[in-house]
């Protein structure tokens, strides 16, 4: 009975945790509202997920706020949350990092400055280990009129690359094919080699990349 109050006190605790930690962000943000206003059809968009999710939030410095309903502008490197009634704001805080909660924990992150700065880059955190596979994510847009219309159409563009992180902290891009993949991994040539063969890889795809890091980081 000791070890059953012991663990809803717990919970408790961690749920109470959690919700404090939204009520913090609410009155840390230094959010202002946001303002759209939007003279032109569209197609795809600038955001990362086009609906609000619950998500954890990383500051530059260290702190955490969990459970804030965020989405990402891509495009404008906004970090949007959701008041209780239903305003949307623009949070003004450095952020580093963004986990969302219920997708499967993806993780977001820029490093060596905030994500939500202009210019920043933002990669989508593949695998993490020795050697992290990271995934760069930019929105472009351009514009379209037909001829003989008035309506302009903005249509965005979502370009994606692979990068590698060294635990020292050296950030390069991921180059196609076995030659490079052996050459990144060559403390453990010879097995990535034969994970290769085995799997018939061409080190080209997005899942390549990930069984090959996963592969790598788990037999150090």
């Amino acid at each position: 009975m000791k070890h059953l109050y012991a663990a809803v006190f717990l919970l408790l605790f961690k749920v109470g945790f959690a919700q404090k930690d939204v009520e913090l962000f609410k009155n840390d943000a230094k959010g202002r509202p946001l303002y759209l206003t939007v003279n032109f059809a569209t197609e795809g968009s600038p955001y990362f997920a086009e609906d609000y999710q619950p998500a954890q939030l990383t500051i530059m410095g260290g702190a955490v706020y969990n459970n804030v309903k965020v989405k990402l502008n891509l495009l404008d490197h906004l970090v949007q949350y959701l008041q209780p009634d239903g305003r949307e704001m623009i949070t003004e805080m450095p952020v580093q990092k963004i986990k969302f909660l219920n997708s499967g924990n993806i993780i977001l992150q820029s490093f060596g400055g905030p994500l939500n700065m202009a210019g920043a880059d933002i990669y989508q955190v593949l695998d993490t280990g020795h050697i992290q596979l990271l995934k760069k994510i930019t929105i472009a847009f351009r514009d379209s009129q037909n001829y003989n219309e008035a309506s302009t159409t903005r249509i965005f563009e979502r370009k994606e690359s692979y990068y590698s992180l060294t635990g020292s902290g050296e950030l390069k891009k991921l180059e196609r094919g076995r030659g490079a993949i052996l050459e990144l991994f060559r403390l453990k040539k010879d097995a990535v080699a034969s994970f290769i063969d085995q799997g018939h890889l061409n080190c080209k795809s997005e899942a390549d990349y990930k069984a090959l890091f996963s592969f790598y980081n788990s037999s150090l």
